[in-house]
C-alpha cells in the first residue's frame, strides 16, 4: 500500500544519512515527498533536499529547482523566498526567478498577497534585470489593484524619471500631491509637477496653471514667483502671467518691480 514506500524511506534514510550517500538520501527524500499530505511537511522535506543539493553535493542549480517546488507550494513561505533570491544571485537565475514569481502572483486570490508578490517581482526586474520597461509594467499592475501603494507610486516617480517618461511622470505626481501628508510637500511636488510641464513638455499653459494653484496656497513661494518671472521677462503669455504676479506684488507692495 501507500504506507509502504513511505515506512522504507524512514528506514533508509538515516542510513544514507551516516554513509554520506547524499544522491541516494536525495531519493528517498523524495518519496517522501511524493508520500507526504500536508504542504508543510513536503515544503520542510523540500528544503532539506535543496540544503543536500547546496552543500554537499554543491550543486546549487539543483538547490534553486527544490526551492522552486517549495513555492509552488506555498507561496508566502520567506525562508523559501530568501533562498531562492540568495541562489538566484548565485546561479544568474534572475530572469527564472521573475517567471516563478509571475506564475504564483495568477494563481493568488489575496490583494495584499499579489500586492507583496508584484512588489517583489518589480524589484527583481529593476535591480537584477536592469529590465526597466517590465519593471514599470509591474509597478503598474500595483497600481491596478492598490491605486495608491507608496512603494509603487515612488518606483514610478523614479523609473520614469530615468527614462524621461515624463507625461507618465505627470500622472504619478499628481497622485503623489493626493497622497501628501503636508503642505510643504503638497508645494514641492506641485513646483516639480510645474516643471515637468515647462521644461520637459514645453507645455507652458500647465505649467502657469500648476503654478498658479501654488501661489493660491502660498503666495510667497520664491521658486514659483521666480519661475513665473523668468517666463514673464521671456515675454511668454505675460497678460496671463501679470494677472497672476500683479494683485501678489499689489500686496507686497512690489509691483515697481
Amino acid at each position: 500500500g501507500a504506507e509502504e514506500p513511505g515506512a522504507a524511506a524512514n528506514v533508509l534514510e538515516p542510513v544514507f544519512e551516516t554513509a554520506g550517500e547524499w544522491e541516494k538520501l536525495i531519493d528517498v527524500l523524495e518519496v517522501k515527498v511524493k508520500h507526504a499530505e500536508d504542504p508543510l511537511a513536503k515544503v520542510e522535506l523540500l528544503h532539506r533536499i535543496a540544503g543536500y543539493y547546496e552543500r554537499q553535493l554543491e550543486r546549487a542549480p539543483n538547490a534553486f529547482e527544490a526551492f522552486s517546488r517549495a513555492l509552488q507550494m506555498d507561496a508566502q513561505n520567506e525562508s523559501t523566498i530568501q533562498n531562492l533570491e540568495r541562489l538566484a544571485e548565485v546561479t544568474k537565475a534572475w530572469p527564472k526567478l521573475a517567471a516563478l514569481y509571475e506564475a504564483e502572483i495568477v494563481k493568488m486570490q489575496d490583494v495584499l498577497q499579489q500586492v507583496e508578490m508584484l512588489l517583489r517581482t518589480a524589484r527583481v526586474y529593476e535591480e537584477e534585470m536592469q529590465a526597466e520597461d517590465k519593471a514599470i509594467a509591474t509597478f503598474r499592475r500595483v497600481l491596478d489593484v492598490e491605486a495608491e501603494n507608496p512603494n509603487a507610486v515612488l518606483a514610478l516617480d523614479r523609473l520614469y524619471e530615468r527614462g524621461q517618461h515624463w507625461k507618465e511622470l505627470t500622472d504619478v505626481l499628481r497622485t503623489e500631491i493626493r497622497m501628501a501628508n503636508s503642505d510643504q510637500e503638497i508645494v514641492a511636488l506641485q513646483f516639480r509637477l510645474g516643471q515637468t510641464f515647462e521644461q520637459q513638455l514645453h507645455d507652458v499653459d500647465s505649467a502657469i496653471e500648476v503654478y498658479r494653484e501654488i501661489l493660491t496656497s502660498d503666495p510667497n513661494h520664491g521658486p514659483t514667483l521666480q519661475a513665473l518671472e523668468l517666463l514673464f521677462a521671456e515675454n511668454v503669455k505675460p497678460i496671463e502671467i501679470a494677472g497672476i504676479l500683479e494683485p501678489l506684488y499689489r500686496v507686497a507692495e512690489q509691483w515697481e518691480k
